[in-house]
């Protein structure tokens, strides 16, 4: 196992000088901003769909077309089960496959009740 590996393993900063092709954004991605993501290597993008940080509708349009893909992230402070059908709805990602990204910060005792339930 190369040195790259398990330190995005061990840590969670992982290799600091490994370059990436994914990032997480928590504001607006602007036709400037996607288009330097693009230029410095990055092809995946993921935006909040709640919370502080909230993707506006017209973003998915200047993520594709600067050729970029968008992973959604639901962010709550409250434990809420959602449903693909209802990021597909709201979002407008009918008949794409993707995965909801989950941000929560949760207690050990509600791993079993709310976490693996779910799955």
């Amino acid at each position: 196992m190369e040195t790259q590996t398990w330190a995005s393993l061990l840590v969670s900063t992982g290799d600091p000088s490994r370059k990436g092709a994914a990032c997480d954004c928590a504001t607006t991605i602007t036709s400037e901003k996607a288009t330097t993501l693009k230029n410095n290597g990055y092809e995946l993008v993921g935006r909040y769909l709640t919370g502080n940080f909230k993707m506006m509708p017209s973003e998915l349009q200047t993520i594709f077309a600067n050729g970029l893909k968008v992973f959604p992230i639901y962010e709550t402070s409250l434990i809420k089960q959602i449903s693909k059908t209802e990021i597909s709805i709201n979002w407008g990602l009918a008949g794409d496959p993707f995965t909801i990204s989950g941000f929560y910060d949760i207690e050990t005792c509600n791993i079993f009740n709310f976490i693996i339930s779910y799955f």
